[in-house]
């Protein structure tokens, strides 16, 4: 009697260990895509609530949203206050966020009659679809920008640049009373 394999053991052996290398590869791939889509979504929410934090902190402190301001640009300016000097000084600030050609939020100071700085608040991986700015008075009523008593800031990220949104993040920001009450 010959001791070894035939021709139909050794087929049937490499034919399951391809069968098993197949599962193997495809259980790693998947694994490889999930770890990549929820990295991408992290990414998307780690952006989302810095740009917010950012927003939310300068917009709250508005006194006057430019009239030219729309979708896809906010425009305000606010009074910064330096009480470590006396007499109190004050300077006002205006600020400008938008979107420029390539999808990424901007912001700009305005210094004199010129706009400086164009700092980044969005990764250059992924694009921000406008428009993600909207103005609405106490009521929910859609108004101009210089009405507003509530930004809506809508972000909605697209991170293959194919103007398909898959991140969106939206919240409001109360604006300050205008108005002074005087009490008799």
């Amino acid at each position: 009697m010959k001791k070894g394999f035939t021709l139909i053991e050794l087929l049937i052996g490499v034919s399951i260990s391809l069968i098993i290398v197949a599962l193997v590869v495809s259980f790693l791939t998947t694994g490889s895509l999930g770890y990549q889509f929820i990295n991408k979504k992290i990414q998307y929410q780690r952006n989302a609530r810095l740009v917010a934090e950012r927003l939310i902190r300068e917009v709250k402190k508005a006194s006057i949203i430019d009239s030219t301001s729309d979708g896809g640009n906010l425009i305000f300016s606010y009074t910064y206050y330096d009480f470590s000097t006396n007499p109190i000084s004050s300077t006002l600030s205006t600020i400008r966020y938008y979107i420029d050609n390539n999808g990424i939020l901007r912001r700009q100071v305005k210094q004199g009659n010129l706009w400086v700085g164009n700092n980044p608040l969005t990764e250059s991986d992924f694009k921000v679809i406008p428009p993600i700015f909207f103005y609405y008075d106490d009521s929910g009523n859609i108004v101009s920008p210089r009405n507003a008593q509530i930004v809506q800031v809508v972000l909605k990220f697209d991170g293959n640049k194919d103007n398909v949104v898959d991140y969106t993040l939206t919240f409001s920001i109360f604006l300050p009373i205008k108005n002074t009450y005087y009490l008799k």
